[in-house]
């Protein structure tokens, strides 16, 4: 018995559970494992991105571009009658005070919004949206460097799209030269989020890259692109760990959108309980509770990244490619892992046996969804429903569902089609891939759209000749 080698590291799961002192186990993440999956807490509701999401979405841009905030100079960038004016001012000629008032008064128009954020009028000032104060910095930076992570990742070609570019005009590359509140970041960026669904990242790079082409567009709607990606990534994962081992995680799960201009009943598709937001939202509170079973199960070693979470697909492949003598020792620990937590816990469950790892894997998860705080797991799902709150519309009786405004319609049409015309048919799968389903009433609507903006173009009244024409 001393020379077995234990698979799943029980010793060190344990160190990870608190006692309180009513009994219950506060469940904290293995210090072991450097990465997690999400960058959400159990600490209040959440409301990051409904909040804050320009000062994530400019942290997301630093990390792209690989530089970082000068701490000194940061209030140049947020503060009416700030140092960049008097610079700009100092370097234009004008014969007297008058002019000067206007020049400023221009200058100002034209660098700030009424809450005094500086504009977004090119690529490289998304680099200058500040944190909103220091006690939000740490949830803010984590959520940039999880979108970082999950949707850009280590190796890309995304950094020039940020750049200040040669041939601007003089009033841009004025402004553009007075930035100084950023400097190069040497520091060698760990991975601190663990991607288990590379189809969206790919897709987002794609679909920002082509974007990135048409200049006026993409300063517009960048934000609503990535805030689309991080909600897109989230809800997705919540989907793909409900079906633990049987995940498709090169194929997205499409949740059905309602159109927000088209009326809803309890009978469309949208608004049903099944493939909807309401289906989504049902499966949050389980969110945090299959984070710490994959922390769990991932405390391994039939794994040569130590320090990653694996998904339980990934657990599952690994067990059945590796030796049968290791599968059968990961199993054996699994099952005493789940005893022990039961004793530890005092939780009233009864224990079925079985040689399957998916079997094994849903019973600790039932076994931590009775043994974890269910506040806790709601506050941690609800920050799902925060990353969603630009893309739900509330519908009386029926609740919330996930909703398409024009704009939002149009960017996702856009970055479908791209340059070359599309068979209609086509564009409703491209939708799908991204994660949109709508039903044949809202297609409807859609086709009706792209119509009246002269976007379809009909080689005859069969609806397999009708072609949707790029929009940008």
């Amino acid at each position: 018995m001393s020379d077995y080698q234990y698979m799943l590291l029980i010793e060190d799961i344990k160190k990870s559970l608190k006692q309180n002192k009513n009994g219950s186990l506060t469940h904290h993440k293995p210090t072991d494992i450097k990465i997690d999956i999400l960058p959400f807490t159990t600490k209040r509701p959440n409301k990051a991105v409904r909040e804050r999401f320009p000062h994530i979405l400019s942290e997301f841009t630093r990390l792209i571009t690989k530089v970082k905030l000068e701490e000194d100079k940061i209030a140049e960038t947020q503060v009416i009658g700030n140092p960049i004016l008097h610079n700009l001012i100092a370097e234009v000629e004008h014969e007297n005070d008058d002019i000067r008032f206007d020049l400023e008064r221009f200058l100002n128009d034209f660098l700030y919004e009424n809450d005094s954020n500086i504009k977004p009028f090119h690529p490289y000032v998304y680099n200058f949206l500040n944190f909103s104060d220091k006690n939000r910095m740490s949830q803010e930076s984590s959520y940039a460097q999880f979108a970082k992570d999950i949707l850009v990742g280590r190796d890309h070609n995304l950094q020039s799209l940020f750049d200040k570019n040669e041939g601007e005009d003089i009033l841009i590359s004025l402004v553009l030269d007075n930035l100084k509140s950023i400097k190069p970041d040497e520091e060698v960026k760990k991975i601190k989020y663990t991607s288990m669904l590379n189809i969206v990242g790919t897709m987002f790079q794609k679909d920002l890259l082509y974007l990135s082409k048409h200049k006026d567009y993409f300063l517009q709607h960048y934000p609503l692109l990535v805030k689309y990606y991080f909600f897109l990534y989230v809800s997705q994962l919540a989907l793909k760990l409900e079906q633990f081992t049987n995940a498709d995680y090169d194929a997205l799960t499409p949740l059905y959108f309602g159109l927000e201009w088209e009326a809803l009943n309890k009978r469309r598709n949208a608004a049903s309980d099944i493939s909807s937001y309401k289906y989504l939202k049902d499966k949050l509170p389980n969110l945090f509770v299959h984070r710490q079973t994959l922390l769990y199960l991932s405390m391994n070693n039939i794994s040569e990244e130590q320090d990653k979470v694996m998904s339980y697909l990934e657990i599952n492949n690994a067990l059945n490619d590796g030796k049968l003598e290791q599968r059968n020792s990961y199993l054996d620990d699994l099952k005493s892992w789940i005893q022990q937590y039961v004793e530890l816990t005092n939780i009233n469950i009864e224990l079925t046996e079985s040689e399957k790892f998916h079997d094994l894997a849903q019973q600790l998860f039932t076994c931590l969804k009775q043994g974890m705080n269910s506040d806790a797991c709601k506050k941690y799902g609800e920050s799902v429903e925060d990353a969603a709150s630009s893309f739900l519309k509330q519908r009386g009786s029926l609740g919330y569902t996930l909703n398409l405004t024009q704009d939002f319609l149009l960017l996702m049409v856009a970055v479908c089609v791209k340059e070359e015309r599309m068979p209609l048919k086509q564009l409703f799968s491209e939708l799908e891939n991204r994660g949109i389903a709508l039903d044949r009433y809202s297609q409807k609507e859609v086709i009706d759209l792209l119509d009246n903006l002269n976007i379809i173009d009909k080689k005859s009244d069969s609806g397999d000749a009708q072609y949707v024409k790029p929009i940008l």
